[in-house]
């Protein structure tokens, strides 16, 4: 995911020049907090939907249909007059309904590309049918208790093309991870307080997302996940000229091999950045605070969530990797899920201020306006299941990838709402309609968000709000952009599985739609004044 100042998880088997998102924040916690989300669903039948524009009252719904051309029209006769609408307009098939699209769908900058091959990668794993190791873990001379040093192979380079060995010391073990430090991170950048501080955050959100979705693999049979805080990865940052916040890599799992696979660990473990505030090693300058409160703490439920989706989907279901938007947008939720989602108001406004040009399920790796768009379709759907835990469980616990395990996993009890076009529709609704007092049905808001005292963070969504994500980011978010209707047709310029907002006031008689037979267009008029 990435930024101009930020980066992510990378390994190269071309040479690229990446960059990549920034992830989490949090405080000290403890213990496992799972409190499923209430069910929101309206019923077996959409709510508010009427059969004519005629008929609509402030919060109807009229639904627009396209002919096979892609054409549509809407009869406003009869309308009253001061009447106000909202139209969204969606493409949910990935073939855009232009021949212009964003450049973020076709995932020109490296970063996602390289994204895009690690996911590849993954893949190549998992149709050579290779074993994960399994090995004592004496053979690493791994240590045994806090206060030992083991060494670690990591990468320096987001190519992947160099790596070094890094002395690191074991700062803490809990139920589920154990966190070394880089010996080279001096006390002064990075605290005992400090690191009891993110072990028990470390802690709470593994405790918590792996009683929601599985566990990861074991295949050095410690019972534990790694998390390495390792200047190692401020170099991969400056090798590319920004910020990398921490990676999962899946060669870790697979045997150590001097050719082949000579970076690989042989353990389950996530690397993760550490303080650098004179900036000796990376591109950029990393406070002790900007590392511990901003980042680190997200970052390590994001990619814990690659290690159990990887583990679930190819090891023990004999799958392939789950496609990279939705890989993706499961990490930003987790994020969410555990009380640490603070990062993705900054996400969440990128596709909000974009959304025609943003696809929901880039067929490439997804860049952050995409990951907005991910998280806040999961975080819908989520809110909106008979049995929300359950429906991200079966997400990861299958062989399924992408629109149909989306459709398969959620399995809810409205026959009118098992499709990913009535996802889509749905979901799109609820962004136009959410905090904006147009509408009280559930099925087309988001829930209001919670403050979870225990991490001290928001979770779930708003749309328009200050989103109180931290000094840095202070994200404001003012709903979806909204093009103004200024004569009586539109044509539709849309990126793939994208969704377009316009304002309508004053409207003419009659207003046509022009776009693609491909793109799978749908549209629903709001009446909103």
């Amino acid at each position: 995911m990435l930024s101009t100042v930020s980066m992510r998880r990378y390994w190269g088997v071309i040479m690229l020049s990446v960059l990549v998102g920034i992830y989490g924040c949090g405080s000290s916690t403890s213990g496992p907090s799972i409190d499923s989300k209430a069910q929101t669903s309206g019923g077996a039948e959409d709510s508010n939907v009427v059969a004519s524009v005629s008929a609509m009252t402030k919060g109807d719904l009229y639904y627009v249909t396209f002919d096979s051309n892609g054409d549509a029209a809407i009869d406003f006769t009869g309308a009253s007059a001061g009447t106000e609408y909202t139209l969204m307009v969606q493409s949910t098939n990935q073939i855009s309904s232009s021949v212009s699209i964003a450049q973020s769908d076709i995932s020109m900058n490296l970063a996602d590309t390289f994204d895009l091959v690690l996911r590849q990668k993954e893949n190549i794993h998992a149709e050579d049918g290779d074993l994960p190791v399994a090995r004592d873990d004496t053979s690493f001379s791994v240590g045994k208790s806090v206060g030992d040093t083991r060494s670690f192979i990591s990468l320096t380079n987001i190519s992947g093309t160099t790596y070094e060995t890094v002395n690191a010391v074991e700062k803490c073990r809990d139920d589920h991870i154990i966190v070394y430090l880089d010996s080279r991170v001096p006390s002064s950048d990075m605290s005992d307080t400090d690191i009891a501080s993110l072990c028990g955050n470390f802690e709470y959100a593994a405790a918590t997302e792996e009683t929601i979705i599985g566990g990861p693999s074991d295949v050095d049979g410690d019972g534990h996940v790694a998390i390495l805080i390792t200047l190692s990865v401020n170099k991969m940052g400056a090798s590319g000229g920004g910020i990398i916040t921490g990676y999962f890599y899946s060669d870790d799992l697979y045997a150590y091999n001097a050719g082949s696979n000579p970076t690989s660990n042989e353990m389950e473990i996530i690397y993760v950045l550490a303080p650098d505030p004179d900036n000796e090693y990376g591109a950029v300058a990393i406070s002790n605070d900007f590392a511990t409160e901003q980042l680190l703490t997200a970052v390590v439920p994001h990619e814990l969530q690659h290690a159990i989706s990887y583990n679930q989907h190819v090891l023990i279901n004999g799958g392939s990797s789950e496609n990279s938007w939705l890989n993706e947008g499961m990490s930003h939720l987790m994020e969410d899920v555990v009380g640490f989602g603070q990062e993705n108001p900054s996400r969440i406004e990128g596709f909000l201020n974009s959304p025609g040009s943003t696809s929901l399920s880039p067929s490439s790796s997804p860049g952050l306006n995409s990951r907005g768009a991910e998280y806040l379709f999961l975080e819908y759907l989520y809110e909106q299941a008979d049995d929300p835990n359950g429906f991200l469980a079966a997400l990861v616990d299958t062989s399924n990838t992408g629109k149909t395990n989306i459709e398969t996993s959620f399995a809810g009890a409205d026959a009118n709402f098992d499709e990913w076009s009535e996802f889509m529709r749905r979901w799109g609704v609820a962004l136009a309609l959410t905090d904006t007092g147009i509408s009280s049905t559930a099925q087309y808001q988001y829930d209001p968000r919670t403050w979870n005292s225990t991490t001290s963070h928001w979770q779930g969504v708003c749309v328009i709000c200050a989103a109180e994500d931290g000094a840095i980011r202070n994200t404001t978010l003012t709903g979806p952009y909204m093009q103004s209707l200024t004569g009586s047709s539109i044509s539709l310029s849309l990126s793939g599985t994208a969704t377009a907002f316009y304002s309508i006031a004053s409207p003419p008689t009659t207003v046509t739609l022009s776009g693609s037979s491909s793109a799978g267009l749908q549209g629903v008029l709001i009446r909103t004044e």
